[in-house]
């Protein structure tokens, strides 16, 4: 169970991080 626990979160934080460097990218383009 901890160990899907922790799988998830490591999803969370992937999902993220994804999301921060989309912004980011869009930011320098405009």
């Amino acid at each position: 169970m901890i160990l899907l626990a922790r799988k998830r979160k490591n999803k969370c934080k992937v999902k993220y991080f994804m999301v921060s460097v989309v912004a980011l990218t869009s930011r320098n383009n405009n």
